[in-house]
């Protein structure tokens, strides 16, 4: 039973650092691999799932695509591209990561714009204080966050292909129509994109927006 027990702490060691660190992604696997096996372990009764894993295993990949990609900007803005082999490794890399981890350049470029790599996978935000109570400045704070909420509501329904609207111009002005959208590479990563800038926006989590919302959920709305 002892031994179960250590195998038990050494595996949940190993998680935390598979959810912590996304450089070390597969060494740490190997280590929370071997404690499982060693100990008989199911990885359910330690908080986990093979979705999970998975998508730890996506954000190493995303984590070394952008890692490169820095490394190829720069190489860029020094002009040290022409006849350098190292570009073309570095190219080679990047595109590794991309086929692994099934994403795209758009992608890529996309959370480069955001400077951060896991914005939606935050699972707490710090809001600034709100102004003094009774004042304009307060009132319209509030709304804002609120809007930010609906707003962040509103994209996740149309990820999860709940809602396609589409607006269009009428005799009485624009109209907004509801339609089916094909849900494409371009068109799920323009939905997650915007989902993710208005919770950052309004310092929301995606609990806040939908306590039955998961990061999994996110990644199974992704089409094949």
């Amino acid at each position: 039973m002892k031994h179960i027990q250590e195998c038990r702490a050494a595996a949940l060691k190993w998680l935390e650092h598979l959810r912590s660190d996304p450089a070390g992604y597969y060494e740490n696997l190997e280590f929370f691999r071997r404690y499982i096996k060693e100990g008989g372990l199911n990885i359910v009764s330690l908080g986990t799932k093979d979705e999970e894993l998975e998508m730890l295993r996506k954000k190493h990949h995303v984590h070394a695509a952008l890692l490169t990609l820095d490394l190829i900007s720069k190489m860029k803005k020094s002009d040290q591209v022409p006849g350098n082999p190292l570009f073309d490794l570095y190219q080679e890399e990047l595109h590794k990561d991309m086929h692994a981890g099934h994403f795209t350049e758009v992608f890529l470029a996309k959370l480069v714009e955001s400077k951060r790599e896991s914005d939606y996978f935050a699972d707490k935000r710090t809001a600034p204080p709100l102004p003094p109570l009774g004042t304009p400045e307060r009132k319209k704070e509030e709304e804002r966050r609120d809007g930010c909420l609906k707003d962040a509501r509103r994209w996740l329904a149309k990820l999860r292909g709940e809602v396609g609207v589409l607006v269009v111009g009428g005799p009485n002005g624009l109209v907004e129509t509801i339609v089916d959208i094909e849900m494409t590479e371009e068109v799920y990563q323009h939905y997650l994109h915007n989902l993710r800038l208005v919770m950052k926006a309004g310092y929301i989590t995606l609990q806040d927006v939908d306590p039955k919302a998961t990061r999994i959920e996110l990644d199974r709305l992704r089409p094949k």
